[in-house]
């Protein structure tokens, strides 16, 4: 559980930020006239997924922060 409560946080810290950097940087590096196709068409492709990307990672950090913090049932009577 633990591990699987971090790699949803750094999954969905990643994706997020990635969404986030897309959303804010596409119209700055599209104007850039020094960036390469590449840049420029990865800040498209960021910007344009932008809204699934960041509600993608904020699933994630929620489900992240559920496995390592809601409180879980320890053992029984057996």
């Amino acid at each position: 559980m633990l591990g699987g409560g971090i790699a949803a946080l750094v999954v969905g810290l990643g994706v997020t930020g990635f969404g986030a950097w897309g959303l804010t940087s596409a119209p700055a590096i599209l104007g850039n006239a020094d960036a390469t196709a590449q840049s420029k068409e990865m800040a498209v492709s960021a910007y344009e997924a932008s809204p699934l990307l960041i509600g993608t990672g904020v699933v994630a950090l929620l489900g992240g922060g559920a496995l390592l913090f809601w409180p879980s049932e320890e053992g029984g009577d057996e």
